[in-house]
C-alpha cells in the first residue's frame, strides 16, 4: 500500500474545500424559518422596447452621416485629383483651399445632420446646441486687415475725448 504524505499546503486546502462545501451546501430542514427568494417582476418590455427604438434612432443617424461623409468623400477625391494632375503651384494652391474648406464644410454638413435628426427625434434643446454650434462656425471671421485703415479700436492715449 501506497503512503500519501499531506502537505501543510495541502492540509489548508482540504479545511477550505470543507468549509465552502458546508457553506454552498443545500439548506437543511433546520432553517425553514431563514427568509425565502422572492421574485419581483419588472417591466422589461418597456425597458427593451426603448433600446430598440434608442438603436433603431442610432441607425438611422449613422445612415444620414454616412451619406454626408460619401458624398464629401467624393468631391473631395475629385479636387485631389485634379490637384494631382495640375504643374502649376499657383492653381494647386487654390485647389488645396478648395479640399481644406470641402473639409470643413463636412464638419458643418455633420452638425446639420445631427440638428436635423435631434429635431426630428423631439430633441429640441439638443438641436439648438447643435443649431448654436453651426452658427458659430459659419460665423465670418473678423480679420485685423478688415479695419479701415486711419481708424483704430483703442482708446485715444489722452483718455477720451475732451
Amino acid at each position: 500500500m501506497r503512503r500519501v504524505r499531506i502537505r501543510p499546503f495541502h492540509g489548508v486546502l482540504l479545511f477550505v474545500l470543507a468549509g465552502c462545501l458546508t457553506v454552498f451546501s443545500e439548506p437543511s430542514e433546520s432553517t425553514e424559518a431563514s427568509p425565502k427568494l422572492v421574485r419581483i417582476p419588472d417591466d422589461r418590455a418597456g425597458a427593451r422596447e426603448a433600446a430598440t427604438r434608442a438603436r433603431m434612432q442610432r441607425e438611422e443617424l449613422s445612415r444620414r452621416i454616412q451619406a454626408a461623409v460619401e458624398q464629401s468623400g467624393k468631391v473631395i477625391a475629385g479636387l485631389g485629383a485634379q490637384a494631382a494632375t495640375l504643374r502649376d503651384p499657383n492653381l494647386r494652391l487654390a485647389l488645396d483651399r478648395r479640399i481644406a474648406q470641402a473639409k470643413s464644410d463636412l464638419q458643418i454638413e455633420l452638425l446639420r445632420v445631427k440638428a436635423n435628426f435631434a429635431r426630428e427625434t423631439g430633441r429640441a434643446a439638443q438641436a439648438q446646441e447643435l443649431e448654436a454650434e453651426i452658427a458659430a462656425a459659419t460665423k465670418p471671421k473678423i480679420s485685423k486687415s478688415a479695419t479701415p485703415s486711419g481708424t483704430t479700436s483703442a482708446t485715444p492715449s489722452t483718455g477720451g475725448a475732451r
